[in-house]
């Protein structure tokens, strides 16, 4: 016969299994984001990646563009790419139904792979964009590919980089991925981690600080304000990208096309709630807007401008006019839109071109 202390052991487990598997029911049907958090090579935000055979996401065209064919190709970083969406919801995906309305002819191609800068994008356009002949080129311009300029100067190839989404090396990494997965499936794990994060970036103890050798991240493109950072780092990082969008620039006029750059606004930059600025990011320290910057530079490298933010807000604005609260990023993320957000994207494009 078990003690009384055994009982109670067991009694309490039980009651905490039966809290926790409550808990995970309610937030599999109450708060169903929670449980789109798996991210890895073949899972976005627990959606397929599924990249086609030629290695980008999407249905594959053929390199030969058939004759009449209005050809665009979007290219950038995971914002392009659409991380954690289905291929479906990218803003390209979208940016093809929308084009299609309005010339039937038409085929949006997404070239986004997620960590890539413009350094990244020309070396790709020379190995492989160039010969789909598109007639118009659309780069997602992000934060993050502002920093890149100076934290990753040394360019990829495209093979490097479609090899990100290729099988693990051995057994052991893919037990760990498969263990990784079933993890992260769980509602409770995502709902847990987020609130964490949220604890520990409200209360300081996780921050947005830069390191002279790690410089990745958002914030710098703002011009972000740090005592052992020097002050002209974020100009420098402007320039750089401005000189090799330039390059690109005249790469793409080269074989006819044309070049249209649109900034993909964060979510912090939407409005001062909370609740677009999760993670706490100080923006008393930026020092530049970086739309003035972006506009700037697109200019000079002769190529059409396009701000996605005064669309964001006003669909933001109507939706709360409605009653409703459409956050137009993906769950707990500053950067990365969901379908409505990526809707709003490609309509911005869509009305400029």
């Amino acid at each position: 016969m078990p003690s009384r202390a055994t009982k109670r052991i067991i009694l309490d487990l039980g009651v905490l299994v039966a809290l926790a598997a409550t808990l995970e029911l309610a937030l599999r049907v109450l708060a169903p984001e929670y449980g789109h958090k798996i991210f890895d090579n073949k899972f976005t935000g627990s959606y397929p990646v599924d990249v086609n055979s030629d290695g980008y996401r999407g249905p594959a065209q053929p390199k030969e563009k058939p004759p009449g064919q209005l050809r665009i190709l979007a290219l950038g970083d995971s914002e392009t790419f659409g991380t954690g969406v289905p291929s479906g919801q990218t803003w390209p995906a979208q940016l093809d139904r929308k084009m299609k309305e309005r010339h039937p002819g038409s085929v949006v191609i997404n070239g986004g792979f997620e960590g890539v800068g413009i350094r990244d994008l020309n070396v790709a356009w020379n190995e492989v964009w160039r010969d789909y002949s598109p007639d118009i080129v659309v780069v997602g311009l992000t934060a993050n590919m502002v920093s890149l300029e100076l934290a990753r100067p040394e360019p990829l190839s495209f093979a490097n980089v479609v090899a990100s989404h290729g099988d693990p090396p051995n057994r052991l990494s893919r037990l760990k991925l498969l263990i990784g997965r079933e993890f992260h499936s769980i509602y409770t794990v995502g709902f847990i981690s987020i609130f964490a994060q949220r604890a520990l970036y409200w209360s300081g103890l996780l921050d947005h600080r830069l390191t002279p050798k790690y410089l990745y991240g958002e914030v710098l493109a703002y011009g972000w304000s740090q005592g052992d950072i020097p002050p002209d780092l974020a100009g420098k990082a402007w320039d750089a990208l401005g000189e090799d969008l330039s390059k690109f620039s005249d790469q793409i006029r080269k074989t006819g096309a044309r070049l249209v750059v649109v900034w993909m606004a964060p979510r912090f930059d939407l409005s001062n709630s909370w609740r677009d600025n999760e993670k706490n990011i100080p923006r008393e320290r930026f020092t530049l807007d970086p739309v003035v910057k972006a506009s700037a530079i697109v200019q000079r490298a002769d190529a059409k401008f396009i701000d996605s933010l005064p669309y964001l807000k006003q669909a933001r604005e109507k939706s709360v006019a409605v009653g409703e609260y459409r956050a137009l990023y993906v769950h707990f993320d500053a950067a990365h839109y969901d379908n409505d957000g990526n809707n709003v994207v490609a309509q911005a494009i869509a009305d400029s071109l």
